[in-house]
C-alpha cells in the first residue's frame, strides 16, 4: 500500500463566514476566503510541515496561513487575503 505524507482533499470554502456555492455564491477578485480541508500533511505548532500552494483561475494566490484549524483536530484551514486574478 502506497502512503502519501500529503494528500489533501478540500470540502469547504467560505467567503465571510459563508459556504461558497460556485452557482450560489462564487468567489470573485478582491474577496478573502477560508478554505478547510483534511490530509494536509504534519503539523508544527499548528502549521503546516509543507507549504501549501493555490491557484484559482491559473492564478498563484498568496497564503497567509496553512495549518490546523483552531478548535478542530485533523481539520485544516487555509487563509488566501483578497487576490486578484489577472
Amino acid at each position: 500500500m502506497a502512503v502519501r505524507a500529503v494528500d489533501p482533499g478540500i470540502f469547504g470554502i467560505l467567503l465571510a463566514g459563508a459556504i461558497v456555492l460556485p452557482q450560489v455564491s462564487p468567489v470573485a477578485a478582491g474577496d478573502v476566503i477560508e478554505i478547510y480541508a483534511t490530509g494536509m500533511g504534519a503539523i508544527q505548532n499548528g502549521v503546516t510541515s509543507t507549504p501549501a500552494e493555490v491557484t484559482i483561475g491559473g492564478v498563484t494566490a498568496e497564503v497567509l496561513f496553512s495549518g490546523q484549524a483552531p478548535g478542530f483536530p485533523g481539520l485544516y484551514q487555509v487563509n488566501l487575503p483578497k487576490f486578484r486574478v489577472g
